[in-house]
């Protein structure tokens, strides 16, 4: 689907390169950046609670104009004296207040606050993009388009008040806090991590300057104020086209520093052709707007869908003998002795059938010679790309490295020969003559070779290594052979081959003829006068070998071509079957090269967006449905679970009828032009097979016909190796194809063994999907009451309520006056409610001891182990209590397994726990210690006491229930239909 649109013109801003059901993958690079900050933002947040809970966080007045927050001192300045009123006067009488006013807590709350915003919105743009199919987007667009909208003004908004709020903080801390005697606040791993969140915030501003310029450009544009000279006309986005194609192979030059080549590449007209036919296959009036995930999932999924149709194919053709086998990809049983039945795209391009082909024999004195012949020639064409360069420039010298060739005398000389012999790289019987490793867009590397074994004379042409090479290969427009075949002695009237490939077979014979290699070799009195011709090539080599065969047959009648693995757009038909008589060229497998033609581009782009029409579920659903693996036997029911029958396909989608357009559009093109001829793999074909993925080949003669599509698998570029060629043909196994374990060739991509398939929701996060029904719900609301009571039992100073009476000392020894005292104690601060005396009155200056804030426990007091071992229980409970409420908040959103809800269980059950311990450990501590002067302490639950109690029964309560949602799972495992979650996504779902 197309990128989805956030605002219209003049603005004109999309998701692109996302389209609006795929901003998953921007979800999760947003989700990583939210993780980031998250891991600065929590030691902070820590340190500001923590810091509020021992009652730092308060500001020191110093006189009406100058209040100062608490960090802006020393600890020693006001934190390990008696009272505070004790710390103030070392401050010439300052006073404090504890109500809440810190520049830093408040830019910590603002950030989080953004944080969990911005979760919210990726957990909703998630759900939202997982909406309708790729086709139908039902109500998606408009849920995608407000939610983009409220990111592009909170990605403004808060960064920048975060960036305004941190440098004024930073101002702050330099200008008013620093100096002595106070402390400087710019250093320590708290200020770095702050660093770090504005660095952060800073990147994320820098998408506006992009946009901005964007638009500007743009407006300009469209006014004309910075219109430059541009080609126009019918050809003019081809010239575009060719210009930036061009600036890209000299990017690829710059950045491998010339080794893959491109110094010949000027972008003065070499890509004009391609650029012209390119444009003729792309350009094209209607626009099938997809993005690289519609690409990806599309031939993924035809990937899957021709695998299921040549199972089909199999099936309908197996004989009695194959009940109980696995089913083959590329060939049957044999059908009568000598053939074997293979797979093939049938004649209307629908499906696959089975046709019989004759494979090679080991009886057959003919197949074994030429697959001897092959093994023994494909050497020469793997050996040209690195060892036959490397031998030249080691054994003659640099000044040899790109042309080297010998004279006519050094062909008689014995000990020349013996020089010039291929023994360092294993072929001792093979004489070097001549060798040209000039490469440009004409210039193609080849040598020339004298085979004493064989009898022959082997010109080896090198296949795709530079990016002159590659500029070559694109261009594939069919050429007229009229005129080459006047000048070479053959009838070339109504053929046509590949352009690029022609050009570079008409600079090798010249070269020849030039430096009169092959007239030295077969002048009267040479030693290798009577040797015949083999001429040979891998890839690219594979096609010029092919079209300089074609050139020289006339004066070698004898000559002999081997093209491995050539591109399958070299020959038009009817030269084909001619050179059916001295070309042979091998395909090795599922290689895509020799299925790469102009029209099975076509084909190939035609049944691409059949299956994507045939899309019924989410993309997100359908990616991770192709990423599980799926046996043989699976299949069809698993593409039925995400593909619609053919004749099911929606007709009324605005996709749909853009695509008809488009195929009636390119209908009429191919009609006319250059498009009308077909061009093939040169001569007879030898395919080889390896159906068990064992390494030992069958071979089989094929037809051009069997390579009229390309076969999606995890094969298709690792089976153009030429490295690897020679052993292969060496190697090929002859005799019954029946004592062969036959299975699929691209078996790690969709095959697998195991029957229990995991039950997954690909949907992976939905918002309030609410799978389980409202249980998680309430279990969510309970979850949220235990956090509060929770917060407010560790976060206050009334979790027990004391009296005690307390007499003060005198010199003597003797007790004083007693006093009664009502306190509230918290696990981090205390507040004094009452003194009396024992006559009842108010203790003097109780108003200096009594107040309504709580205060920090002093340094000097020594608390009891009791209330430290409350701390640690009462963390224990924030974290476990944490865990499990994520599990819930997900389980509203996801189906969770079994397992999962037992954690959850087991989570909760522990924050029932440590909550009940920081209950009994906080209501048996001994805040008096041994202090003779207190007596008869009464200790009470006060309110934060009572919250935590309710709390601890609240956690047991979320813990049975999880419990009982992970039965309730593991009963409804068995019964689940495996196809359920797929159905919850299809765009057939009302509730969608």
């Amino acid at each position: 689907m197309p990128a989805q649109a956030i605002f219209k013109r003049p603005w004109r801003l999309t998701t692109r390169p996302f389209a609006g059901d795929d901003l998953h993958v921007m979800c999760l690079i947003l989700g990583f950046y939210r993780i980031v900050q998250l891991a600065c933002l929590i030691p902070m947040f820590v340190k500001s609670i923590l810091n509020d809970l021992v009652g730092g966080s308060f500001t020191v007045i110093l006189n009406e104009t100058e209040r100062y927050p608490s960090w802006c001192f020393p600890p020693g300045q006001y934190y390990n004296q008696t009272t505070f009123e004790e710390s103030m006067q070392n401050l010439d009488g300052a006073t404090y207040d504890f109500s809440p006013h810190s520049t830093r807590d408040s830019w910590i709350t603002i950030a989080v606050f953004y944080l969990f915003v911005d979760i919210a919105w990726i957990a909703m743009t998630w759900s939202s993009s997982s909406i309708g199919t790729p086709t139908q987007p039902m109500r998606r667009e408009r849920y995608v388009r407000n939610l983009m909208k409220f990111k592009m003004v909170s990605s403004i908004l808060f960064p920048l008040v975060l960036l305004g709020y941190g440098a004024y903080y930073v101002y702050f801390i330099r200008t008013v806090c620093g100096g002595d005697p106070y402390q400087a606040q710019d250093e320590g791993p708290q200020y770095a991590l702050f660093c770090v969140l504005l660095v952060t915030y800073s990147l994320e501003l820098l998408m506006w300057p992009a946009y901005l310029a964007n638009v500007i450009i743009k407006l300009l544009r469209m006014n004309k104020l910075l219109d430059r000279k541009r080609v126009s006309g019918r050809y003019g986005k081809a010239k575009r086209f060719e210009y930036y194609l061009g600036v890209l192979l000299k990017c690829l030059q710059c950045i491998s520093r010339g080794k893959a080549g491109g110094q010949d590449l000027k972008n003065s007209g070499e890509l004009e052709e391609f650029a012209s036919h390119i444009m003729c296959l792309l350009n094209n009036s209607t626009k099938m707007d997809l993005t690289l995930s519609d690409i990806y999932i599309g031939f993924k999924s035809l990937a899957r869908v021709q695998a299921e149709k040549k199972i089909q194919a199999l099936k309908k053709t197996a004989s009695a003998e194959m009940d109980g086998k696995v089913l083959p990809r590329h060939a049957a049983l044999t059908g009568r002795r000598g053939s074997i039945r293979v797979l093939r795209m049938s004649a209307a391009m629908s499906d696959f059938e089975v046709d019989e082909r004759k494979i090679l024999e080991e009886l057959n004195e003919t197949d074994v010679r030429t697959l001897s012949d092959a093994a023994h020639y494909a050497r020469y064409a793997s050996y040209v790309y690195v060892k036959l360069p490397t031998f030249v420039a080691t054994c003659f010298g640099d000044e040899f490295e790109r042309v080297f060739t010998r004279s006519r005398d050094t062909l008689l000389n014995t000990i020349s020969n013996d020089l010039h012999r291929l023994s360092e790289i294993g072929c001792p019987q093979t004489i070097l003559m001549h060798s040209n490793f000039e490469n440009s867009v004409v210039a193609t590397p080849y040598s020339v070779l004298i085979d004493e074994e064989k009898e022959k004379v082997v010109i080896c042409i090198r296949g795709t290594r530079s990016l002159e090479d590659l500029v070559v290969d694109l261009q594939f427009i069919p050429q007229p052979l009229g005129k080459v075949g006047e000048r070479c002695g053959f009838d070339g009237r109504g053929h046509h081959a590949h352009k690029g490939f022609l050009a570079r077979s008409k600079w090798i014979i010249n070269d020849l003829k030039k430096r009169m290699v092959l007239d030295k070799l077969y002048e009267v009195g040479s030693p290798y006068e009577n040797f015949g011709v083999v001429v040979c090539g891998h890839s690219l080599g594979g096609g010029v070998a092919a079209i300089l065969s074609l050139m020289l047959r006339p004066s070698f009648p004898g000559l002999h071509c081997f093209a491995y693995e050539p591109p399958g757009c070299i020959f038009s038909t009817e030269l084909t079957r001619i050179s059916r008589d001295f070309i042979t060229s091998f395909v090795r497998q599922d290689d895509v090269i020799p299925r790469l033609s102009y029209h099975n581009f076509e084909r190939v782009r035609d049944s691409f967006f059949d299956v994507f029409c045939r899309i019924k579920v989410p993309k997100i659903h359908l990616f991770f449905d192709l990423r599980r693996p799926c046996a043989d036997r699976f299949l069809e029911v698993r593409n039925a679970m995400v593909l619609r029958p053919h004749d099911a396909i929606p007709k009324d989608t605005s996709f749909y009828a853009t695509l008809e357009e488009f195929r009636a559009e390119r209908a009429a093109k191919n009609s006319k032009g250059v498009n009308v001829v077909q061009l093939h793999v040169p001569g007879r074909i030898i395919h080889l097979i390896d159906s068990n993925n064992s390494g030992l080949y069958h071979a089989y003669w094929a037809k051009q016909d069997d390579f009229n599509t390309v076969e999606i698998s995890s094969r298709m570029l690792s089976d153009h190796d030429i490295h690897c060629l020679p052993d292969v043909l060496s190697n090929i196994k002859f005799g019954d194809v029946n004592r062969v374990s036959l299975g699929f060739a691209n078996a790690p991509l969709i095959y697998t063994d195991d029957e229990d398939e995991a039950d997954t929701d690909a949907r992976l996060f939905v918002c309030c999907l609410n799978p389980y029904g409202r249980l998680p719900v309430l279990l969510l609301l309970a979850c949220l009451v235990a956090s509060f009571l929770h917060a407010y039992a560790i976060g206050g100073c009334d979790f027990v309520d004391t009296s005690f009476s307390y007499s003060h000392p005198v010199p003597d020894g003797e007790r004083g006056e007693i006093v009664s005292i009502r306190m509230l104690f918290g696990l981090h601060s205390y507040r004094v409610i009452d003194c009396t005396t024992a006559a009842g009155e108010q203790c003097p200056n109780v108003d200096d001891i009594a107040n309504d804030e709580c205060q920090p426990f002093p340094v000097y007091w020594d608390l009891p182990s009791m209330e430290k071992v409350s701390r640690v229980f009462g963390i224990l409970t924030s974290v476990t209590g944490l865990v499990g409420l994520c599990v819930v908040v997900v389980s509203i959103c996801f189906f969770i397994r079994k397992r999962t809800w037992l954690v959850a269980s087991a989570f909760f059950l522990l924050a029932s726990f440590c909550q009940g311990m920081m209950l009994t450990f906080t209501r048996s501590g001994d805040f008096h210690g041994d202090d003779p002067a207190m007596a008869d302490v009464v200790f009470t639950l006060g309110p934060g006491g009572i919250c935590a109690a309710v709390a601890a029964g609240v956690w047991f309560a979320l813990a049975v229930g999880s419990a009982h949602l992970g039965r309730q799972r593991a009963a409804g495992a068995d019964g689940d239909d495996p196809g359920s979650g797929e159905k919850r996504g299809t765009a057939d779902d009302s509730n969608a």
